[in-house]
């Protein structure tokens, strides 16, 4: 059973700026509104309350802002060098950084078919979106359940990636190559099962390193985390030479979960003190 406290919902959208109000209320669906443009706030006025209540910032004067491409961004001069969204399932994640000159992409998918899809017209789905290396990998998975996990793996660094760069849904996702661990090497039906989501060992753009190399012209070190949770799929895409700062970390030392209660009571809080 699901519960949308409607009253409240309405108060909450006066903790937003007038043209986010706008956007949010033109939602045919209330739910996605929720998800898409009022949460998304939320959880950065959470992320933010420290500052805004050093610097007397009223929440309702941060601007929120989108690219050509709908990325998100925050013209104001808040130091956060970059955030970026995503929701699925249960959950809305947001992730930011405040390393200068940083971009990060974020995605988050539940572990689990779409409805009324059976397996194989989900894989023939994203079939063209796979490198060909990713393809044979993807075959080899010895299980439905195994399968699913890889592909959803992929899926979810590729969106997080492209996000990053802001490119939109024009950019061609068979070009990315991610590598895991025995996708190279003979490998026993056990290895590839526990193997389907695991870190990643390695990736390629057009067959060239991604970790440390050229893109578009420009030098980038590109780090690239994976997390699950309560049956959801994380995965974090980050270029600003983060991946020796976070390698040897364990999930739960860059992931952590904030329930809607929380997030509520703390920003209207917020918005109250100013």
């Amino acid at each position: 059973m699901r519960v949308i406290a409607v009253k409240l919902f309405d108060s909450l959208l006066s903790t937003l700026d007038k043209a986010s109000i706008e956007r949010t209320k033109a939602y045919r669906f209330r739910e996605d509104a929720k998800r898409m443009e009022l949460l998304e706030h939320l959880y950065f006025a959470y992320l933010l309350q420290g500052v805004l209540l050093e610097y007397e910032i009223a929440w309702t004067s941060i601007q929120f802002g989108a690219t050509p491409e709908n990325r998100p961004f925050v013209p104001n001069n808040i130091p956060i060098s970059d955030y970026n969204v995503s929701h699925d399932g249960d959950y809305v994640l947001i992730g930011y950084t405040e390393s200068p000159g940083s971009r990060m992409g974020v995605d988050i998918t539940r572990l689990a078919l779409p409805r009324n899809t059976t397996h194989e017209e989900f894989f023939e789905a994203f079939e063209t979106q796979m490198h060909s290396t990713e393809s044979v990998n993807l075959h080899a998975m010895p299980s439905h359940a195994s399968k699913l996990s890889r592909l959803l793996s992929l899926w979810t660094l590729k969106e997080a990636y492209t996000k990053a760069l802001g490119f939109g849904l024009g950019f061609d996702f068979s070009r990315v190559a991610y590598r895991f661990p025995h996708d190279d090497t003979a490998a026993t039906s056990s290895q590839r099962e526990q193997n389907a989501s695991a870190n990643i060992a390695g990736v390629t753009i057009d067959g060239r390193d991604l970790r440390l190399g050229y893109v578009t012209g420009v030098l980038n070190r590109w780090g690239f985390f994976q997390a699950h949770l309560d049956g959801h799929l994380v995965a974090v895409s980050l270029r600003d030479g983060s991946e020796q700062q976070y390698q040897q970390q364990q999930p739960q030392e860059w992931l952590s979960t904030l329930h809607i209660d929380q997030l509520v009571n703390d920003v209207l809080s917020i918005n109250n003190k100013l």
